[in-house]
């Protein structure tokens, strides 16, 4: 708020040699260009007013005009209606999703109109002769009112100038359009399909992905007739563009889409794709993903080797010569790590399990034995780096008493109505009290003690506190305006500890419970293709649970939809779609385990310690 004149502003802040682009431009020099860009559009509603500039020490502000309302990206995210299960009757999901037409009609309505203003308001920036640049959902603003305005100027310059940005986002540009107004065109085209299908990231991994994004598009909305066949004109490559990654021809398997279907040729092929990923001359990491992998996590199950390896191994693809050397890797990875983590997820637990689970007893054991040096204080509570995936661990490998200290540490705080250590709004299977849940049923299943059946009744009550109805019949987390379906901190995580719990346990309100999370189920469209955060846990969750209405066809349609190819392999990429990704919570391993449950019949392999454990366990 200015002092002067009360009125709320922008502060738009760039610093001398910082942000570097392309081209060697400093953030200063690009808020120079925004400078002069809003001067030249001075005037246009479509446009914030520029108030002025000032100066602190070596930081340059632009003062602009706050322009109310929300991004097009959070609009998009609101409004969507296959970002949610959207049935209202609480019949079953059928084969084309959750949501009716009613929904689909309005929002297509919306969404043709947004883009009718967004391409109005592009041309007055032409006949001002500036290019935008920088088209994409986050750079446009929808007022109360519906009427848009374009932000973020710093890439925006004057046309015929041969100006070309230095910069762009990921899935809104391309690199046969970087002059004069094709630009914008491109822009145009991909925001397009982005309000229908935003997965516009993976076409720069795939190009068949443009006529199956488009075409699944007007397969699900009620587009105006030529949608797709524009699309494809204005977004495809001209005849004599040569792709970057020619490489490796497509291996020609079909994506199943239902349960049931022949799996084995999808399945081989996201097998070799992890393997043709595999660098076991790098001693920071074996297979590519989430950049947490670096964070001393290049071993763990979450984002490292130990839970790729996991996921070949339950599924029946670890024949592969490599196989052996990659473990090999694992258990060097394991003992080399000079500060490790304790956790299940993250840590040397996740790495002990599955050595355990791959035969190699002696290297899980020593692995385990690090965790005696390590102080498990300023861990969390959770299933994911906290004391309940430790505290399950260690009761897989016969330390009972260890495992009972870890869950009376839990227990004393869900008896006392405490909090969770860690995140005030941590909620779910991994970091929320369906972890310490699942360590509690485990305890019972292990010492027959009931107290530790009613600790897991009343931590499953906490977690079941955050949740909410989205619709008649229909269970899901709350969080604020949105719904979490997902398996780390929605429905399906929860879901999958009562169903662990109903096991040994009659209790018919948590039944009804459970039924009403699997309904919940049918979220149609994920941004991500991932299996803790997205579509792959969904789908492993509606397999687990499986029931009537089982969500599981809708989920395979949707993974088909993020599927992109590696070295002519199918893969995935991680949450945010900018780089593929093989480890277990974010990629290509963790969707191997989901679609290798849902087409082979019966529950599939669980995550790691969701099954029960062993009576047998080793002393």
């Amino acid at each position: 708020v200015e002092k002067d004149t009360g009125r709320r502003v922008v502060l738009r802040e760039a610093r001398p040699h910082a942000g570097l682009d392309d081209r060697g431009a400093d953030a200063v020099a690009r808020l120079d260009n925004e400078e002069a860009m809003l001067e030249r559009l001075a005037g246009l509603d479509c446009v914030p007013r520029l108030h002025g500039r000032t100066r602190h020490w070596e930081h340059h502000f632009l003062v602009q005009e706050l322009i109310p309302g929300e991004t097009l990206q959070e609009a998009i995210g609101r409004r969507h209606p296959l970002f949610r299960d959207g049935r209202d009757d609480g019949s079953d999901i059928g084969t084309d999703g959750g949501s009716d037409a009613s929904e689909l009609d309005t929002y297509t309505r919306w969404a043709c109109d947004v883009l009718d203003r967004i391409e109005r308001a592009v041309a007055q920036l032409h006949d001002r002769g500036v290019v935008f640049g920088d088209l994409q959902p986050g750079n446009v603003m929808v007022r109360p009112d519906g009427s848009v305005c374009l932000v973020d100027f710093e890439t925006a310059h004057a046309d015929g100038d041969g100006g070309t940005p230095a910069l762009g986002t990921p899935g809104f540009t391309a690199r046969w359009a970087r002059s004069g107004r094709s630009v914008d065109t491109y822009g145009l085209a991909a925001l397009t399909l982005a309000l229908f299908c935003p997965l516009t990231p993976l076409l720069r991994f795939d190009p068949d992905k443009l006529a199956q994004l488009t075409a699944w598009s007007e397969a699900r909305f009620p587009v105006p007739p030529g949608f797709g066949a524009r699309l494809r004109q204005r977004l495809s490559p001209p005849p004599d563009h040569v792709p970057r990654d020619n490489t490796d021809a497509p291996d020609g398997s079909l994506w199943p889409e239902e349960p049931g279907a022949d799996a084995e040729a999808a399945l081989d092929s996201m097998t070799e794709a992890i393997l043709l990923s595999a660098t076991p001359e790098r001693d920071d990491r074996l297979f590519p993903g989430d950049v947490r992998q670096f964070d001393n996590q290049g071993a763990a199950l979450a984002f490292g080797a130990a839970g790729v390896l996991y996921a070949l191994h339950v599924t029946g693809r670890s024949g592969h010569p490599a196989f052996a050397e990659h473990v090999d890797w694992l258990v060097r990875a394991a003992r080399r790590t000079r500060w490790p983590r304790p956790g299940l997820y993250d840590g040397l637990c996740g790495v002990a399990y599955v050595l355990d689970r791959l035969g190699r007893g002696d290297e899980a054991r020593e692995t385990l034995a690090r965790l005696d040096g390590v102080d498990l204080d300023g861990c969390g509570a959770g299933l994911f780096g906290g004391l309940a995936g430790i505290g399950a661990t260690r009761l897989r490998f016969g330390d009972l008493s260890a495992a009972e200290a870890l869950g009376e540490r839990l227990a004393r705080i869900v008896e006392d109505g405490g909090r969770l250590p860690g995140p005030a709004d941590a909620v779910g299977l991994m970091h929320g009290w369906s972890g310490p849940a699942l360590l509690f049923t485990r305890l019972h299943e292990t010492t027959g003690d009931d107290r530790w059946r009613r600790l897991a009744q009343l931590a499953l009550a906490r977690d079941l506190g955050r949740c909410g109805a989205p619709g008649e019949g229909r269970l899901q987390v709350r969080d604020g305006q949105r719904w979490l379906p997902t398996l780390d901190r929605g429905g399906a995580g929860i879901g999958l500890v009562l169903d662990a719990y109903l096991r040994h346990h009659d209790d018919v309100h948590y039944a009804r419970v459970r039924d009403r999370v699997r309904a919940g189920l049918g979220t149609e469209l994920l941004l991500s293709p991932g299996l803790l955060d997205g579509q792959a846990g969904l789908l492993h969750a509606a397999t687990r649970l499986a029931g009537p209405g089982s969500a599981a066809a809708v989920h395979l349609r949707s993974l088909g939809l993020h599927c992109v190819r590696f070295r002519g392999r199918r893969a995935f990429a991680l949450d945010g779609l900018l780089k593929l990704s093989m480890d277990l919570a974010t990629g290509t391993a963790g969707v191997l385990l989901a679609v290798h449950g849902a087409l082979t019949g019966g529950p599939g392999a669980p995550l790691p310690l969701l099954e029960a454990a062993p009576v047998d366990a080793p002393a």
